[in-house]
């Protein structure tokens, strides 16, 4: 794995400000957002460490979710397809509001993803 730049943990940081409780509605979104890359970027470095396993660029995101799953670690897999899926939600379906509650089950998976690989 290489070395990163930008460490994606700061995407967490930013997630917590934006998803606190009275946020308008832009902010919850981008919360949403920002929690799902925190945890897919620090999946990917941690499924990448030793240079075995790369998810390239195609499904990227469908193939880190696997081969989290592949490696006995189902509920990493599961709570970042459910981060994912709250991702999609706020940034695809503008015609429903993104409410409080999925903000706060998205810091939530997010917190217990990033707590069990050590970047939280």
């Amino acid at each position: 794995m290489s070395t990163a730049f930008f460490d994606p943990r700061y995407f967490f940081r930013v997630a917590q400000a934006l998803g606190m409780p009275g946020q308008p509605e832009e902010n919850r979104r981008t919360a949403v957002t920002r929690a799902y890359y925190a945890c897919f970027h620090v999946g990917r470095q941690w499924l990448e460490r030793g240079g075995r396993w790369h998810a390239g660029t195609t499904n990227a995101h469908q193939e880190v979710i696997s081969e989290l799953r592949r490696r006995n670690r189902w509920h990493l897999g599961t709570r970042l397809d459910t981060l994912r899926q709250l991702r999609e939600h706020a940034d695809y379906t503008l015609e429903a509001p993104l409410e409080e509650e999925h903000v706060r089950d998205a810091l939530s998976a997010a917190t217990e993803f990033l707590r069990i690989l050590g970047g939280g």
